[in-house]
């Protein structure tokens, strides 16, 4: 398992932190087979949890290249009128 707290800095835990916390026992302690069978269903939406934010990161980074790549689209085809319509780009 990859260290998940590179891509939030608010992250406390990772999945791999809480797949290897041990907990203490007492007499009348929790199960412990209840207790590492709801740590692995965390440690699954934990990880399932980082592949949407790594999904969604790289998401956000697709759009800004192509909103960037459309701005300049954009102002190319507005030059290119501009030289149509008055001979030259204005301003």
């Amino acid at each position: 398992m990859q260290d998940q707290r590179s891509s939030d800095k608010q992250v406390m835990l990772t999945s791999w932190d809480i797949h290897n916390k041990d907990f203490s026992s007492t007499f009348n302690g929790y199960n412990k087979d209840e207790v590492n069978e709801f740590l692995d269903i965390i440690v699954k939406d934990y990880t399932a949890y980082a592949k949407i934010i790594q999904d969604l990161e790289n998401e956000i980074k697709r759009l800004k290249k192509a909103a960037h790549s459309d701005q300049s689209n954009l102002e190319e085809r507005v030059r290119n009128l501009e030289i149509h319509c008055w001979g030259m780009p204005r301003g």
